[in-house]
């Protein structure tokens, strides 16, 4: 493991290109507005680590441990999260565009508000979160479990809701425009009465004006 280490140092503006930062501990470090593309985080410690307003773009944090971090209107651009461990980080008003959790569970994580449109989230547990207002366009949501999610009025435009379980769920002024509603078990989800009709006209149903 190279001796390198940014533990506890607070780093601001820094720009970082195609940098392999394997193995490397950025724990308890504070960065701020700083860039890294196509950068590698490779089993790298950010346990505890805060970022504000920094652009991550096509970075690897494939086995990284996150526990504990936070992250304040950052983008993380098409980045990879694979086996990387999850608990307690917070997610605020961030961009993940496009980026993918793959054998990464974000139950226990923070999300508020946000971008998280063509993100990767198969077969993820969100149950009982709070993802008010977040915005998952054409995110791929498949056999996700958000049971007794708060989901009001957040954007699930065209997502993949094959599989995903909605049981109690909150989805009132939540947005599904081109979202296939069919086969969706939404048994004691709240729902408006916009909701109710798109999922009547998924199933067949006819609304009559008498």
């Amino acid at each position: 493991m190279s001796e390198l280490t940014f533990e506890g140092l607070t780093l601001v503006g820094e720009v970082s290109e195609e940098v392999d930062f394997a193995g490397i501990s950025f724990e308890d470090a504070k960065l701020r507005s700083c860039k890294f593309l196509r950068c590698s985080f490779h089993d790298a410690r950010m346990l505890e680590c805060q970022t504000a307003s920094c652009w991550f773009e096509e970075c690897s944090f494939n086995g990284t441990a996150l526990g504990g971090s936070y992250h304040d209107m950052t983008s993380f651009i098409n980045c990879q999260f694979e086996y990387a461990t999850m608990l307690n980080v917070a997610f605020i008003s961030c961009r993940l565009l496009g980026s993918d959790f793959l054998d990464t569970p974000l139950l226990g994580c923070t999300i508020k508000n946000g971008d998280w449109s063509f993100v990767g989230l198969r077969n993820q547990n969100m149950s009982n979160q709070d993802l008010r207002g977040v915005k998952f366009c054409e995110a791929d949501l498949a056999g996700c479990n958000l049971e007794n999610a708060d989901l009001r009025g957040a954007d699930l435009s065209r997502a993949n809701l094959s599989n995903t379980m909605l049981k109690g769920t909150d989805l009132r002024k939540t947005l599904m425009k081109g979202t296939n509603l069919r086969g969706l078990n939404i048994r004691g989800a709240k729902i408006d009465i916009a909701f109710a009709i798109d999922f009547a006209h998924a199933h067949g149903g006819i609304l009559l004006d008498e």
